[in-house]
C-alpha cells in the first residue's frame, strides 16, 4: 500500500492519477493523502502487518517536521518502507536529502510539477527492489499487497481465487495459480494441482502428504510425486548440510516416496 504525504492537493491528485492510470496501481492501494505529520506517524505505527510499502514525502512541508525529519522517523518504525521525496524546490533540498539523511535511502527525488515518465520509472524501481528483497506482490480484489515470501506458508486454489496462506492471514487473489507460479522463488514447490508449498515451512513429508508449520497437512498428488520427490530430496540434503549453523531441524522424510 502507498501513502502520499503532501499539503498540495493538486500535486497529490496528479501523483495519484499517474499512479492509477499509468503505473497500474489500484485505487485502493493508495491508502490516503495525508498532510499532518502526527497522523502519518500514527498510521505507520498502526501498520502492524507492514502493508504500507511506499510513502511519497513532500520535503518542504511547513509543519512541525520537514519531510527529511519525517522520513527518518518513518524508517525507524519500518525500515522496509520505500521513501520517495517530492518538492518544488529541487536545487535547495537535493543535497540535504541525499547527504544529511544517514539512515534514509530515498528511492527517488521528484521535482514538481511531477513528471509522468520519472514517476513511472520510480514505481518500476520500487517493484524491482521488492523483487530482489524477497517480496511477493498479491493483487486482491481491492488492493495490491506486498508480502515477504517467508511469511507465506502455502498457496492454494480456493474456488475462483488463488489463496495465499500466512500464519495469521489469508489473502485471496483473482490471479490464477498458473499465472502466480512464474513470479515465485524456487523455495515454492508445487505438490498438487491445487497446492503450492513454501519449502522453508516443511516439517516432514511422506509419499502422500507434506506437513508444514502449524500442523498444516497438504496432499501430494500422484502426478506431482516424481517431481516433488526430487525437489524435496534436494531441500532435505541442503538442510542437513546447513543444519549445523541453524536452530531449525531439517524436514524429515517419514517414508520412501
Amino acid at each position: 500500500m502507498l501513502i502520499i504525504f503532501d499539503s498540495d492537493t493538486e500535486s497529490a491528485a496528479l501523483i495519484r492519477r499517474i499512479l492509477e492510470d499509468e503505473c497500474n496501481v489500484p485505487h485502493q492501494s493508495i491508502q490516503e493523502v495525508i498532510d499532518d505529520p502526527v497522523k502519518l506517524i500514527t498510521v505507520i505505527n498502526k501498520d502492524k502487518l507492514r502493508l504500507i510499502n511506499t510513502v511519497f514525502v513532500e520535503i518542504s512541508m511547513k509543519t512541525r517536521y520537514n519531510g527529511i525529519d519525517l522520513a527518518q522517523k518513518i524508517v525507524r518504525i519500518n525500515p522496509d518502507i520505500h521513501i520517495v521525496f517530492t518538492t518544488e524546490y529541487g536545487k535547495f533540498y537535493i543535497q540535504q536529502a541525499f547527504l544529511d539523511c544517514y539512515d534514509v535511502y530515498p528511492c527517488a527525488y521528484l521535482v514538481k510539477p511531477i513528471n509522468k515518465y520519472f514517476l513511472k520509472r520510480t514505481i518500476e524501481k520500487i517493484r524491482f527492489m521488492d523483487k530482489n528483497r524477497n517480496v511477493i506482490w498479491i493483487k486482491t480484489q481491492r488492493t495490491l499487497i506486498s508480502v515477504n515470501e517467508n511469511n507465506i506458508i502455502y498457496i492454494s486454489i480456493d474456488g475462483h481465487c488463488t489463496a495465499f496462506h500466512l500464519s495469521n492471514q489469508v489473502y485471496r487473489s483473482y490471479t490464477t495459480i498458473e499465472d502466480v507460479i512464474p513470479s515465485l522463488p524456487k523455495s515454492f514447490v508445487r505438490c498438487h494441482k491445487s497446492y503450492i508449498i513454501n519449502s522453508s515451512h516443511i516439517v516432514s513429508y511422506d509419499p502422500t502428504s507434506i506437513t508444514l508449520a502449524e500442523n498444516i497437512v497438504i496432499p501430494i498428488s500422484r502426478a506431482y510425486r516424481p517431481i516433488i520427490k526430487e525437489q524435496l530430496e534436494l531441500i532435505t540434503m541442503f538442510s542437513k548440510n546447513s543444519s549445523s549453523g541453524s536452530s531449525s531441524p531439517p524436514a524429515q522424510n517419514k517414508a520412501k516416496m
